[in-house]
């Protein structure tokens, strides 16, 4: 039975690294074919290679379906693991196409609150507008410690910031305005 299985799984590895090759292709078509094949197939772990096919330089059909193919994981494991990616040095490039990919798909992203505060800070502008876009579509409930995590990061930021009149001081502010609002809900739930 032992054997069976390895088997099994050596067959599907070899299938989903086969369909992983042909993301590099040019032609469209195939791209958006072993997209569709890698939702059947894949599982989070082809998504930093996915990831990697992304160009920087353009909104390319190819990247317009991997973005779209991101935006709509559905395997609760693949959070964990876009999560890990965004945080990664190795992908700040696609950083601000990942978040955009987060706030557009249906998994609940609530229980990383505060990292996403924390990207915003330390993030340019456009970081941080998506960080305000995911936020703004949590779900929640939240919990306790990460509402006052986002608290601690924001009254740090504003500290060493205090020029609230920029562009993403104005979008930090809106995201305090929100932290609050979530202090009060979990408040209340107690």
């Amino acid at each position: 039975m032992e054997e069976k299985n390895k088997k099994t799984s050596a067959t599907k590895q070899a299938k989903i690294d086969a369909l992983l090759k042909e993301l590099s292709n040019s032609n469209i078509s195939k791209v958006k074919l072993t997209l569709e094949a890698l939702k059947l197939y894949g599982d989070p772990s082809i998504l930093p290679r996915a990831i990697k096919e992304l160009t920087l330089e353009s909104h390319s059909e190819k990247n317009n379906a991997i973005i779209e193919f991101l935006s709509c994981l559905k395997d609760a494991k693949a959070r964990s693991v876009m999560m890990n990616l965004v945080q990664d040095a190795e992908y700040i490039a696609y950083r601000q196409i990942l978040l955009s990919t987060l706030w557009n798909s249906p998994l609940d992203y609530t229980d990383y609150l505060e990292v996403f505060v924390d990207l915003a800070i330390k993030g340019d502008f456009m970081i941080t507008l998506e960080c305000l876009t995911i936020i703004e579509n949590l779900d929640g409930p939240f919990s306790e410690k990460s509402v006052m995590e986002s608290q601690v990061l924001l009254g740090n930021y504003a500290e060493t910031n205090p020029d609230k009149s920029s562009q993403k001081g104005g979008l930090i502010s809106e995201i305090a305005l929100l932290i609050q609002d979530f202090q009060r809900l979990v408040d209340s739930e107690d």
